[in-house]
């Protein structure tokens, strides 16, 4: 966490919690000990939550991430994103393939759709391939008052910039970073 934070003062740090999501356990401890520790930054955590109880047990002081991949039904989806929570949820609809991963109806119940919204595109993951650019867009037209956020094969700062002309709030750019693609100073 200190090397991100040198290379930029980050106000978001988005987790995803790789053990949670594939249920091989969780890292709620050290996700509580760096919430204590940087409590200037807002932390996204994306933890596989597919049920009410997971909510609870992952509610902390930071931003829960519900990811389209880890969800059964629109039913479930949808009492997960109207849930009572000390911060709102984010939505992160997840692609692989160029499908949606979880409920299809989820594109189409944009009204259900939270403010911020991160579509993943788990193909492009660390795949330097670039972000799926049509897709952000057409999203994005659809919604024009949700803030979208890009997440998989972010390559350097043409495509943050290419991002930004199409409207896109931010991006996940773990990638880039760790590979040295993206600099900031």
């Amino acid at each position: 966490m200190d090397a991100f934070l040198k290379l930029h003062p980050f106000p978001i740090l988005y987790i995803a919690d790789l053990d949670a999501i594939l249920h091989r356990g969780n890292n709620l401890p050290l996700i509580k000990s760096l919430a204590e520790r940087y409590p200037s930054t807002n932390f996204w955590i994306d933890a596989g939550i597919a049920s009410v109880e997971d909510l609870h047990f992952w509610q902390g002081g930071w931003r829960l991430v519900i990811g389209s991949e880890s969800q059964g039904s629109l039913s479930e989806t949808q009492a997960l994103l109207s849930a009572n929570l000390l911060l709102p949820p984010i939505l992160s609809l997840d692609f692989l393939g160029g499908r949606l991963q979880g409920p299809t109806e989820l594109l189409e119940r944009i009204e259900l759709w939270p403010q911020e919204v991160i579509i993943m595109g788990l193909d492009q993951v660390g795949g330097n391939e670039g972000p799926e650019f049509a897709r952000l867009e057409e999203l994005r037209c659809r919604c024009p008052g949700k803030s979208f956020f890009a997440a998989g094969g972010v390559r350097h700062r043409d495509d943050l910039a290419r991002l930004a002309d199409l409207g896109i709030t931010g991006a996940l750019v773990a990638s880039a970073l760790h590979n040295g693609r993206i600099e900031f100073g």
